[in-house]
């Protein structure tokens, strides 16, 4: 066990592991794990050595490269493995996976996922979540929701403050998930008080289209933030609404994205009727009602409850 060449045999890696590209193509179907000095190990121990520094790897011992692209493996430039820091030498670890997978690298240790041909690339990274808590007299529940979203937490009084603060949110990074908590009505969100504040529907029809009090704002001041970048949107981002009566407020501001602008891949939400904690993670909508998702003011499904995280 002295030369990883030797011990992570790529001959084994075509013939018993590999076999054909589809097994790596079929994470259900990875392989049959690792081979030192010709005897059949646990891969755990081989990265576990990798690690301790037991062993060392120098990838230029290892076969050609091209025969490895064939077989379905990285180039060792661009193979997703992971990286041990080990004083100034790095080492690679192969991402070798026993076919029970009992015995094999753990890979949410390794923070890798096997991908078609072979290619392993890096788990997708936590989504950029904001979840937005409106202040006033029920501010502590509305914080306490949010607070299990696992993003930021950020609280504000009006529509205005809504808006600015997403264009400040998005400065680092695109928001793949907005969450609002806060009081609602058939014209939109209240926010901290009751003066025509909040963030409302842009209908001409509704009440509040005339009666919007300082620091309120329409929809469409919120979605002309996003379609032109002063808030910054994944693509398939989604925006929930966790506000009683907020379903028309969600299909306008989905309609608006859709066809004022390009962003009809964005999932806007809201409930039919009124919203109340069904549990301590979960919101449900009164009277049979639902949680209503749209995307370019088009129907798309429909839930019960959704959960605060």
């Amino acid at each position: 066990m002295n030369q990883i060449a030797a011990q992570v045999s790529f001959a084994q890696s075509q013939s018993r592991y590999l076999g054909t590209r589809s097994q790596l193509e079929d994470p259900t179907n990875p392989g049959r794990g690792c081979e030192l000095d010709g005897k059949s190990v646990s891969c755990s121990k081989v990265r576990r050595g990798l690690a301790s520094g037991a062993y060392d790897f120098d990838p230029h011992q290892q076969q050609d490269e091209k025969a490895l692209w064939e077989a379905g493996i990285h180039s060792h430039q661009e193979k997703l493995s992971t990286r041990v820091e080990n004083g100034p030498r790095q080492t690679w670890i192969e991402t070798i996976i026993d076919s029970d997978g009992s015995q094999g690298i753990n890979l949410d240790e390794l923070d890798v996922s096997i991908q078609g041909g072979g290619r392993g690339t890096q788990k997708p990274k936590a989504p950029n979540v904001v979840a937005l808590c409106a202040n006033g007299n029920a501010a502590g529940a509305f914080r306490g929701r949010a607070s299990q979203a696992g993003g930021q937490v950020l609280s504000f009084d009006t529509g205005k403050d809504l808006i600015n603060i997403l264009k400040e949110a998005s400065k680092g990074g695109p928001i793949d998930v907005i969450k609002i908590h806060s009081h609602g009505a058939a014209s939109g969100l209240i926010g901290a008080t009751q003066g025509w504040v909040g963030l409302y529907i842009s209908n001409p029809q509704a009440l509040a289209y005339h009666s919007i009090g300082e620091g309120g704002a329409r929809n469409t001041e919120l979605t002309d933030a996003i379609l032109s970048g002063q808030i910054s949107l994944s693509e398939n981002a989604e925006i929930v609404f966790y506000a009683c009566n907020s379903d028309s407020l969600a299909s306008e501001t989905s309609w608006l994205l859709g066809n004022k602008g390009q962003r009809g891949d964005i999932k806007v939400t809201g409930a039919n009727n009124s919203v109340y904690p069904q549990s301590n993670s979960t919101a449900g909508v009164d009277q049979k009602g639902y949680f209503n998702t749209y995307q370019a003011g088009v129907w798309q499904y429909a839930t019960r409850t959704r959960s605060y995280k």
